[in-house]
């Protein structure tokens, strides 16, 4: 069985919204990122009706989505959180890119993409522990298809 390290995903982000070719040098990691994570989600419509065999509810999909979050340490001079930081104040959404070696079990030639699509910040927080350093975290609202390369 395939074994993913966290450390090997990145998440990075467009600085040209026009190019999103996956081996372009147009993508900028955000930096300083100490987590994240990306869900994939069905939204389901409940298809039971009265002539349903036996007492299983019966579903349907209607439509998939998708987003990312990222968290890290704050570093305003990084280019990265410079341009989601930006993307935020202009509520416009960005191309993000899941950068990573391997995931679910599938290799890819390194650099590998595992995932790309545009997303709307939905939430830039901030942390300010007495006792810590200052951090960040993002959550992105995938708006489209998400996309990867094997697919």
């Amino acid at each position: 069985m395939p074994v993913n390290s966290g450390r090997e995903v990145v998440v990075k982000v467009s600085t040209d919204n026009a190019n999103h070719v996956y081996d372009s040098a147009d993508w900028i990691t955000i930096g300083q990122q100490r987590g994240g994570s990306a869900e994939r989600t069905t939204e389901v419509a409940d298809a039971t009706h009265k002539g349903t065999v036996g007492s299983w509810a019966t579903s349907i999909s209607t439509r998939r989505g998708w987003s990312l979050s990222v968290d890290g340490v704050l570093d305003v001079a990084d280019q990265g959180w410079a341009l989601i930081y930006a993307a935020w104040n202009s509520v416009d959404s960005e191309w993000f890119l899941l950068n990573g070696a391997t995931m679910t079990g599938v290799s890819l030639p390194e650099p590998s993409v595992v995932a790309s699509g545009t997303a709307f910040i939905t939430s830039l927080s901030f942390d300010f522990p007495e006792a810590d350093i200052v951090s960040y975290s993002a959550e992105l609202q995938g708006t489209g298809a998400l996309a990867t390369p094997a697919e």
